[in-house]
């Protein structure tokens, strides 16, 4: 691929070429060393300067998104483990309201089962001092509730 005439009028193939070109500006007369004069090339030396910068900014851009991947993922992590702590904490505070629940069901129950015993045991008593004829009394009146039609 050619990238056309430089500054010094020869075309040149890369725009890589680091050297520094020098060319005569009067390259017919050869018989007079003292016409001959060397031009410095600025072309190639623009070229190379400019790509040299473009190089360097691409370097700075990817070392910038090195270091960018780098505090991510840190921060990621972190992130992470606060999550996880997160989690782990709320796990514990749900279990211990649960336990608490569930223990202070469990007395519930039990002081309900304890009143409903106590309240059976009062009527047992009851029912235990009346005659035989009174209590089949009170199951006539009541057997219509249990027994249908």
């Amino acid at each position: 691929m050619k990238f056309g005439n430089n500054a010094c009028g020869e075309e040149h193939v890369s725009a890589r070429s680091w050297e520094m070109k020098y060319f005569f500006s009067n390259k017919h007369e050869v018989a007079n060393l003292e016409s001959y004069r060397p031009v410095f090339c600025y072309n190639v030396i623009m070229e190379n300067n400019i790509l040299r910068e473009i190089i360097d900014v691409e370097r700075e851009i990817q070392l910038s998104v090195d270091k960018a991947k780098v505090s991510v993922g840190e921060w990621l992590d972190a992130r992470k483990k606060e999550i996880e702590q997160e989690a782990a904490k709320e796990e514990k505070d749900i279990l211990a309201s649960f336990q608490q629940a569930r223990e202070k069901t469990i007395l519930d129950a039990a002081n309900r089962a304890s009143e409903l015993v106590s309240e059976a045991e009062k009527q047992a008593d009851r029912i235990k001092h009346l005659k035989s004829q009174t209590l089949s009394g009170i199951v006539v009146n009541h057997i219509h509730k249990i027994l249908p039609g």
